[in-house]
């Protein structure tokens, strides 16, 4: 058997009625029957995402639920991050997962509902991600340039109600793309878009003329790049006013230890957008590059593209455990906390003997002189250029730190 032949299939939309969809014949594949599972280096990939991610973004949870880090807003925001992230991670990527062999298909994929409500959570973990980030970047705008405002009017309940409305945002907005996609096989009956693609049981369709070119438009242009516009601009006008107003950011006082821990997390944060970007620039060119280019687009490039998105959802908790020596501390409490608990158990004994304190009167002497002079200190080596932020922020690893004294202008934005 050689050729060309053609394959029973259900018609696209709006094709007219007995049209056929060309696909090579195989000779080890029964008339009628499902395409086989073949190795795919789709699917390891995907795996490896999968079982990395979930590690990564538990840790996350782990690390900035504790009250040190999460009376913050840049706190919460991240622990949204990766909230988002384990939804597309336990629930989006083994589904796709399952797509890429057929012999699941009558069972996950038999009905066009199965197919909408998976594309509906892709498209809604994505749209949260890029909303996310627009608030971080407005969170962060505000913290820097506006510090007064900052504190009076962005509290941890509002900051809430904003998530909040993220998500909800994220949901109604992933609607109108998910309605474009449908089962285009039954048992028996299956069909691919073109030769050398990967067959995928749940493909897209239009619901008429005008969704031809309302999917290109929206995904790509009202959900990706306006968003990643707006947040390109607020950072920048962060950094530019950081650096036309370097002075105030080196002052040693405490509102210029707040401005620069604020300024260390918008740091972070924008390398956090910039992953972001890099991983879902590809898809959002090729939509559109696909749609109106007259260019030849390989099929390995589109699963490149669709598949990078799903990359993001395990590539910040990398980001943070390069850039912020606290989380990579808070980790290693997690990982060893008997070691850490007893070198805090020996460290003031030892202190205590080699100061030469007896007296119970000096003993109090000395520790309220202590405690006075910390920010004094600490003021002294921000202006000898000897701790900066990072030792100001080595502060909260103390063992006996009060967490509940600290306020939410604090926390996560000094130990980023």
């Amino acid at each position: 058997m050689s050729g060309v032949e053609t394959t029973p299939a259900r018609t696209w939309a709006g094709e007219p009625p007995g049209s056929m969809i060309l696909m090579p014949a195989e000779e080890d594949r029964p008339a009628g029957s499902l395409p086989e599972s073949q190795p795919h280096w789709e699917v390891p990939f995907l795996a490896t995402v999968c079982i990395f991610g979930v590690l990564g973004n538990l840790t996350v949870l782990s690390v900035y639920s504790k009250a040190a880090f999460r009376r913050s807003n840049a706190a919460l925001y991240i622990l949204n991050l990766a909230a988002g992230d384990l939804f597309l991670l336990l629930v989006v990527v083994p589904l796709h997962i399952t797509e890429y062999y057929p012999s699941t298909w009558p069972y996950l994929w038999r009905y066009d509902a199965q197919c909408i409500l998976h594309r509906y959570g892709r498209f809604a973990g994505f749209n949260l991600n890029v909303f996310t980030m627009v608030a971080i970047a407005v969170d962060r705008y505000l913290a820097v340039c506006h510090s007064l405002v900052y504190r009076a009017h962005c509290t941890l309940a509002r900051t809430r109600l904003c998530i909040l409305a993220v998500w909800t945002l994220a949901g109604v907005t992933a609607a109108p793309s998910s309605i474009n996609f449908a089962v285009k096989y039954q048992v028996g009956e299956y069909i691919v878009n073109y030769a050398g693609k990967t067959p995928l049981a749940c493909q897209t369709i239009f619901l008429g003329s005008f969704f031809l070119n309302f999917k290109v438009i929206y995904v790509s242009m009202v959900l990706f790049w306006v968003p990643v516009l707006a947040t390109a601009i607020t950072y920048t006008v962060v950094v530019v006013y950081v650096w036309r107003n370097n002075r105030k950011f080196s002052r040693c006082t405490s509102a210029g230890r707040h401005l620069r821990s604020h300024w260390k997390a918008a740091r972070t944060l924008l390398l956090v957008f910039c992953v972001y970007v890099l991983t879902y620039v590809f898809l959002a060119t090729y939509t559109v590059v696909r749609q109106y280019a007259t260019v030849d687009v390989s099929p390995l490039v589109k699963n490149v593209g669709l598949l990078l998105p799903y990359a993001n959802s395990c590539l910040n908790p990398v980001v943070y455990s390069l850039v912020n020596q606290n989380f990579r501390r808070a980790c290693l409490q997690m990982l060893c906390p008997r070691r850490q608990r007893e070198g805090s158990g020996t460290s003031g004994p030892s202190a205590n003997a080699r100061a030469g304190v007896s007296g119970r009167g000096q003993q109090r002497t000395v520790s309220v002189t202590l405690s006075g002079s910390r920010e004094e200190m600490q003021a002294r080596a921000d202006c000898l250029g000897q701790g900066g932020d990072e030792g100001y922020a080595r502060s909260f690893d103390n063992p006996t730190f009060d967490g509940e004294k600290l306020t939410h202008q604090h926390g996560f934005d000094t130990v980023m």
